[in-house]
């Protein structure tokens, strides 16, 4: 009662404008969830039955194997790495400081289309192999290349990048007190980091392995080249059949394990307080001679190498013998792609505006549901939100009694808001807590209209946030690939679903080489000025 009391409250005394904006774009955000409930109760199909009888225990096994697998790796490569760059002087260490923030531009299905082609008959191994006269083992390099374990090494040379961020960035602003403390007690270097270092980062390690978490539920190109069964190969399986409700029974399997990683993460926390006491000087780094310089130099480089230089290499030979076979398809591909991912950035970045400057206006519950809801989406697998959206769509449809939204960039657009609005919404709301709302406030004093404040007080201050978030959401949107599949209209094609077809369906991963390599391109330069940007 107390509740309903205090909507009513804050609906008589806030700008009512801003509230209701707030509160449908919550549920809007909410819509995949809705209908994917709504979906799953639906009538049993017998193809259900087939799935939940004899696959999904596969699904289900084969998801929780490769994602303890994947987090484990990353877990190692990630932290390790970061620990030696942010603490010890080694050869190219500031290289290496932004060089393994690149695999992040390599999305997990074109490494594993590489992987795929390097390995196979035609390959670059054989080639090898042959110029070198060690053609006799060519039955044996191959090693079973298509084994879950090698997926999930590809998985994690492509993730990592996530742990390795939010790890370094911690290691960097922890107390050199604590640091120089426990050497000076005698400490061995790996006691510190065991002792010190790793204690004081738990959260930022849980929130990079999060990050990791989603990744790996949300990967379809990799399990589908792999022919490896899981959750999210499972609801393409069922949509592909037709049977949406099969489909959304396997997502509400998905949204299970996902709120279960949520529910971990904070219970492994749990009420600890972490805290970075502000040094006074920057962190003096430990110069490491002889055999130590050049280990830590490999556990820097062997990632890089096999995560980044490696394939972009390879992608760069394909693409080279392909350059003939290029047409004009290969320019209109990329327009699409360039118009669909700025469109939504441009979209998602002005509704993250709205919705962050609507909390800071009217600071109240309501005012705050449109970017809390905003929130859930991105820890959705983008299969499941194209499903929650497919389910929304067809059910307009029945309702009117025509084929008005089922298929069209309305959808598309509508779900990529959803999943990527968080990937906006954060670093914007981040910006607005730390300047605070005293300007609008002033401004309020003064008897300016909300619009007016909008433009003329806070568009100036979160400009160069909202520059960043652009450049955010269109990368995650070139590279998504189930949540474009599903929803894509009929004959359109992006870089993502073209790089797709070509190696998934025709076996050709030098044919989809140059899509790949222009996506990988369009990646690593945005992703090098937002770091420079979140550095400075």
């Amino acid at each position: 009662m107390q509740f309903l009391k205090n909507i009513t409250r804050e609906y008589k005394t806030t700008a009512r404008g801003w509230l209701i904006f707030s509160v449908v774009a919550a549920l809007l955000f909410l819509l995949p969830l809705v209908f994917i409930f709504f979906s799953a109760s639906g009538q049993t199909s017998e193809q259900w039955d087939v799935v939940l009888g004899i696959l999904m225990p596969e699904y289900i096994s084969n998801t929780l194997f490769l994602l303890a697998g994947t987090l484990g790796l990353t877990f190692l490569i990630g932290v390790s790495t970061a620990w030696v760059v942010s603490n010890y002087s080694f050869p190219f260490r500031k290289f290496f400081r932004v060089g393994l923030l690149l695999p992040l531009a390599l999305p997990t299905y074109i490494l594993a289309y590489i992987v795929g082609g390097v390995f196979d008959s035609t390959g670059s191994l054989r080639a090898i192999l042959q110029a070198t006269g060690l053609a006799q083992i060519e039955s044996g390099w191959q090693l079973h290349i298509f084994s879950p374990w090698i997926l999930m090494t590809i998985l994690s040379l492509a993730l990592f990048p996530y742990v390795y961020a939010s790890t370094l960035a911690s290691f960097s602003m922890q107390s050199v007190n604590y640091l120089e403390t426990a050497r000076s007690f005698g400490k061995k270097p790996l006691a510190v980091f065991l002792k010190v270092g790793l204690p004081l980062s738990r959260p930022a390690i849980f929130a990079g392995m999060l990050l990791v978490a989603m990744e790996v539920l949300n990967e379809y190109g990799a399990v589908k080249y792999f022919n490896f069964k899981t959750l999210t190969s499972g609801i393409f399986t069922a949509w592909q059949l037709g049977d949406i409700t099969a489909a959304s029974r396997i997502a509400f399997v998905l949204l299970f394990i996902v709120a279960s990683l949520f529910w971990i993460e904070k219970k492994a926390r749990g009420r600890s307080a972490y805290t970075n006491v502000s040094r006074s000087r920057p962190v003096e780094l430990v110069k490491l001679k002889g055999l130590k310089q050049w280990g830590a130099f490999f556990l820097c480089f062997l990632p890089f190498f096999l995560g980044f230089l490696v394939p972009f290499a390879q992608l760069i030979y394909w693409t080279s013998s392909q350059l003939n076979t290029l047409d004009v398809q290969f320019f209109i591909i990329s327009w699409n792609s360039l118009f669909v991912a700025l469109g939504v950035a441009m979209l998602v970045v002005l509704l993250g505006l709205l919705l962050n400057y609507a909390f800071f206006y009217n600071k109240g519950t309501l005012s705050g549901w449109g970017r809390r809801m905003g929130s859930v989406g991105y820890a959705l697998p983008g299969a499941v939100v194209a499903i929650g959206v497919v389910v929304f769509f067809t059910y307009l449809d029945r309702t009117i009694g025509e084929v008005l939204f089922s298929a069209g960039f309305a959808g598309l657009f509508l779900a990529y808001v959803i999943r990527f609005f968080a990937v906006a919404s954060n670093p914007i709301e981040g910006n607005m807590l730390k300047v605070g709302a005293s300007r609008i406030e002033a401004s309020q004093n003064l008897g300016k209209k909300s619009w007016i404040t909008l433009i003329k007080v806070q568009f100036p201050i979160v400009k160069p946030v909202l520059g960043a978030a652009l450049i955010l959401v269109t990368i995650d949107v070139l590279k998504e690939l189930p949540l474009t599949l599903i929803l894509r209209p009929l004959s359109f094609n992006t870089l993502a679903t073209r790089t797709y077809d070509l190696a998934q369906t025709y076996e050709a991963a030098d044919m989809a080489a140059p899509y790949a390599l222009f996506i990988v391109l369009l990646s690593i330069i945005p992703l090098l000025f937002v770091n420079r940007l979140f550095s400075r």
